[in-house]
């Protein structure tokens, strides 16, 4: 067992001076590999890459249908692990028979990152996302999953900005709560929309607590507070921190109970048959 030390922080001003001990990678075999048939695709994760095939005629509408997709499982595996995550399409190639030509090799372009340690639990994650591929043509969760991960991605965003920029960071927090809260009441609704006056009822109905709408209110009030007024942060960056991992936990709920009535639905509608002789 080696040891582990933190980098050396400079006494006067607090600044990391030093490199403590460097990540190492993961072993051999803690590696994430996963294969999945879904929609006609068969996708086959090596840990941080993923490989897409599928059989079509036309090359524009096989890559459409990948990226669709890959689209949606990136977003619900943010959802799951709560989180901002991304994907970028690296390059397409089309094979036909023995012979493989370069389709496409688009522009990189960097959109996010995440570091993650606990690869069994974060196998589990994908494999979730995986299974639930198929759920996202349902409007209102494909409409919740894009709010939800702007969110992600503005926080992450958000993260990276430098302490000075504090205007900035206000206006950044005001848009990730509007868009947890939009996540939140594409499915259960809005008060303020005539039609949505029953929203606390549609919440109550898909199994929620009374604390889950506690926190939903929540989310709701601070949508409208950083929105109407920017705050002067100050020193109120624990607590702000302590408000979003609330909205990011309400809102993976609200979407997961929702995702858990989809997936009754699905059973009612495609009951078991069983065939056979009898005798009348």
């Amino acid at each position: 067992m080696r040891g582990v030390y933190t980098a050396s922080i400079h006494g006067l001003t607090f600044n990391k001076v030093n490199h403590g001990t460097l990540s190492r990678y993961r072993e051999e075999g803690e590696a994430i590999k996963l294969d999945e048939d879904i929609l006609g695709l068969r996708m086959s994760l090596r840990d941080n890459y993923l490989w897409v095939m599928v059989l079509k005629e036309d090359y524009k509408e096989a890559e459409l249908a990948v990226l669709a997709a890959v689209d949606r499982l990136v977003q619900l595996l943010a959802v799951d692990r709560g989180t901002y995550f991304s994907a970028e399409f690296l390059h397409a190639t089309v094979k036909s028979g023995t012979e493989e030509a370069l389709a496409r090799h688009p522009k990189r372009v960097s959109l996010g990152r995440i570091k993650t340690y606990n690869l069994p639990t974060f196998t589990e994650s994908l494999r979730r996302a995986l299974h639930l591929v198929l759920l996202a043509s349902d409007v209102k969760l494909a409409k919740a999953l894009d709010y939800c991960n702007h969110a992600q991605f503005l926080n992450q965003v958000r993260a990276d900005l430098p302490l000075g920029y504090a205007r900035a960071h206000s206006y950044l927090i005001a848009d990730i709560f509007s868009n947890y809260y939009r996540a939140i009441s594409v499915i259960v609704g809005d008060p303020s929309k005539p039609k949505d006056r029953d929203y606390q009822s549609r919440y109550r109905k898909m199994g929620g607590s009374d604390e889950g709408w506690k926190k939903i209110e929540r989310v709701r009030q601070l949508r409208n507070d950083y929105g109407v007024a920017h705050y002067d942060l100050g020193d109120k960056t624990e607590q702000l921190e302590l408000e979003l991992a609330v909205a990011v936990q309400v809102t993976k709920e609200v979407i997961t109970r929702y995702i858990a009535g989809l997936q009754s639905q699905e059973v009612i509608q495609r009951p078991e048959h069983h065939s056979g002789n009898g005798a009348a």
